[in-house]
């Protein structure tokens, strides 16, 4: 009896784990963000921008630091330089002449022959061999280079500031494609299990035509209509489900992961928002389109700056010694500091028309953000009138539904009657399944315009917050109204 139990109880886990693994993993529209924000390449590739633009940063810092380096060096050279100082022999002679006009005869040899080895070697003095090596350490400060030092850091700062707009711009990107891919999907499932039910429905009236048409209850030209609209139903219902493999193959892309899962968060509708000068003075303050393009302007302007210094004199401090050398004259001093000043006077105009270019490029960054503000401005006005459209139109369709049921309802009692042919209550049904399915698509569009809204005002985070404030739409909330 014992080990029936066990039996039974393993039977059941078994089958309990087969039906669990039967059901489909379900995935919130929150945790797909996360794995977006976790794997989407695009977010990768933006961080790793803005760590390059840190380093670029650093290195622009380091321009304002000294340098300091070591140079090894071998020449050898033409020839030893050599001082000639056999022109000094001649005041020797003469001094020698004149000791010896003033000494007795006798002491006259001893005196030439105590000068005349000294007379007779050539008088040169080498002061550098011809060959010599040294390894010496340079030193240079730069004290004034025309304010390029100062516009290149200022110029990286705005680098890096941009680059962690991009990441914020990203970001909102990401929601607002994976809004699409995810209710998309979501409203694709929904649309197919709607066609899966139409041609079941329209399956079980081409049953019911084919047995009233043997008793003679049922016009030919009835089952034509019926079977006509089972094709279609079926040319739709496979058209779906192309559509959402795409969808799915759309969602596995931005969340950058290949995941088998269907989305749990459902389609969802507001029916009040925030009015129009709130969106639109969010998006001139924060838009990331018109915050890139002021960097942008700033960026142009130092590169002005940068242009014109390139114009003005350069001042360094500079020093250097030798560390080690190899027949170097002592005569040469074995260190030394200075300060020296340099000015391009004439370089072929090349400082001229640069200059000029930077500050074109100034003023069509400028004009570029006078355009970039009217078409975000644009923008916002468009998606918030296509949000307000859509509210509206999920309204009419509710009403629509509503008189859609009711009219569903008296077409079955009409047909159960007699009164009413098949192909009217077809008809019913399948509009009545088509306006939930529109009303589904409204809420679609919603929430897909809700998300460019957002990210044209930068506050994407937002989105999670108006889906928990919304009123889901679905299917199964469709049958409970």
């Amino acid at each position: 009896m014992r080990g029936m139990r066990c039996l039974l109880l393993t039977a059941a886990l078994l089958l309990s784990s087969t039906l669990r693994a039967e059901e489909p993993h379900l995935l919130s529209f929150e945790q797909a963000l996360d794995l977006a924000f976790s794997h989407n390449a695009s977010l990768r590739a933006s961080e790793r921008e803005l760590e390059a633009m840190q380093d670029r940063r650093r290195a622009a810092f380091g321009l304002r630091l000294p340098s300091l380096g070591l140079t090894g060096t071998f020449l050898h050279l033409g020839e030893a330089v050599e001082a000639d100082l056999n022109e000094l022999k001649e005041p020797l002679l003469r001094l020698q002449s004149g000791v010896e006009a003033g000494l007795p005869e006798p002491l006259r040899p001893m005196i030439t022959s105590l000068t005349q080895p000294l007379l007779a070697t050539p008088w040169s003095l080498t002061i550098q061999e011809q060959n010599v090596g040294f390894v010496a350490a340079e030193l240079t400060l730069p004290i004034w280079m025309g304010g390029r030092i100062n516009a290149a850091n200022r110029a990286a700062a705005i680098e890096e500031e941009r680059a962690a707009l991009h990441i914020r711009a990203t970001r909102g990107a990401i929601v607002s494609a994976l809004a699409e891919c995810y209710f998309g999907f979501a409203l694709a499932r929904e649309a197919e299990g709607v066609a899966r039910e139409a041609v079941k429905t329209l399956e079980a009236h081409r049953r019911d035509a084919l047995a009233l048409k043997e008793n003679g209850m049922v016009a030919e030209a009835d089952l034509l209509y019926v079977e006509y609209r089972l094709r279609e139903a079926e040319q739709r219902l496979l058209e779906l489900r192309l559509q959402k493999k795409s969808l799915h193959a759309a969602l596995g892309a931005t969340l950058g992961i290949a995941l088998e899962a269907e989305p749990a968060t459902a389609l969802f509708i507001l029916h009040e928002i925030a009015p129009l000068d709130a969106f639109r003075t969010e998006a001139e303050a924060c838009n990331s389109t018109l915050q890139e393009v002021a960097l942008e302007r700033q960026l142009a302007h130092e590169g002005v700056r940068a242009a014109r210094g390139e114009g003005l004199p350069e001042v360094a401090a500079f020093g250097g010694g030798s560390l080690c050398d190899y027949q170097l004259s002592g005569l040469l001093p074995r260190w030394a500091v200075g300060i020296g000043v340099r000015w391009r006077l004439f370089n072929g105009l090349n400082h001229r028309y640069r200059h000029r270019a930077a500050r074109a490029v100034e003023r069509q960054v400028e004009a570029l953000e006078d355009q970039a503000r009217s078409e975000v401005g644009l923008l916002v006005e468009k998606l918030y009138h296509e949000l307000e459209f859509q509210s509206e139109h999920f309204q009419t369709l509710s009403a629509s539904i509503r008189y859609a049921e009711e009219y569903l309802r008296t077409r079955r009692v009409a047909f159960r009657e007699g009164v009413a042919r098949a192909s009217e209550l077809l008809d019913a049904e399948l509009d009545l399944r088509e306006l939930r399915m529109q009303r589904l698509e409204s809420a679609y569009h919603f929430d897909v315009a809700l998300a460019r809204l957002l990210e044209a005002t930068d506050e994407s985070d937002k989105y999670l917050n108006y889906i928990r404030c919304g009123e889901a739409v679905g299917l199964k909330n469709e049958e409970k109204r």
